[in-house]
């Protein structure tokens, strides 16, 4: 939700207000490496599962994994897009680190990747649960 108001932002409000105009194309920027924050933070409680349940072996093959990813979309999307490739290439790096995490995670627990969607009922206990 954040990001999604963060993308909304003008770019006008963002070179003129918060910032100087050598930032013009930022919110492309933001736009390109939005998704991947996302999928970073979604990674990182994967992670700390696999660290605390004492399998830190799998948090490293997910870095490892992500690198090798990082390496390969760098060379192809930063010379072709630059700076936005940048973003893009981040993103695609965090993405496949998520993807990794959630199939370990659910061979590991034997979940499936729909019993991690939430349901109407959990909407309603977390409602219920912030709003009186």
């Amino acid at each position: 939700v954040v990001m999604i108001a963060i993308i909304c932002v003008p770019e006008w409000i963002l070179t003129e207000y918060l910032l100087t105009p050598e930032f013009t194309g930022i919110r492309r920027v933001i736009a390109g490496l939005s998704f991947g924050i996302v999928a970073l933070g979604s990674n990182r409680i994967l992670s700390h599962y696999f660290i605390g349940s004492g399998n830190i072996r799998y948090s490293m093959f997910c870095s490892v994994f992500g690198l090798v990813i990082l390496l390969i979309a760098g060379f192809v999307l930063i010379p072709v897009l630059g700076v936005f490739g940048a973003a893009l290439t981040s993103s695609i790096a965090y993405t496949g680190m998520l993807v990794f995490s959630l199939i370990v995670f659910t061979k590991q627990t034997n979940t499936t990747f729909i019993e991690l969607i939430p349901s109407k009922d959990d909407w309603k206990a977390l409602r219920k649960k912030f709003i009186i």
